[in-house]
């Protein structure tokens, strides 16, 4: 407990820095709202902007890197509009220029429907 607010420790080496004020060091737990300090390893979900989003990839997701700035970190899970950070695997389903796809392949920053993408998405007609 730090000043009003729960923290769990992350690393012990980062054990003497005051909660809150750096990264790698303590998480500020009772929240989903993305707080910068936090590591966020595969799998955990935050709230950023109004969107929800998940780790696909810890080591590009921590230290600051808010959901949503670089590709192959965090994937928006808010709908289903294909954005250019997210990591897609197989039958992932997207609405890009008012048609759907389905990847067919593992991809990020892929264009649907642009030329080369034929390898990585199809319309899906389901």
């Amino acid at each position: 407990m730090h000043n009003g607010y729960v923290y769990q420790l992350t690393n012990v080496s980062n054990s003497s820095i005051e909660p809150g004020t750096a990264a790698n060091s303590w998480n500020l737990k009772n929240t989903i709202d993305y707080q910068p300090f936090n590591y966020y390893a595969n799998g955990d979900y935050t709230i950023y902007n109004g969107n929800v989003y998940v780790v696909v990839n810890q080591n590009n997701a921590n230290y600051n890197v808010v959901p949503g700035s670089v590709p192959n970190a965090w994937n928006n899970i808010s709908g289903y509009i294909w954005n250019n950070y997210n990591t897609y695997v197989i039958n992932d389903i997207v609405l890009y220029n008012s048609t759907i796809y389905r990847a067919i392949a593992v991809n990020t920053n892929i264009v649907p429907g642009s030329p080369g993408s034929e390898s990585y998405w199809q319309i899906n007609n389901t």
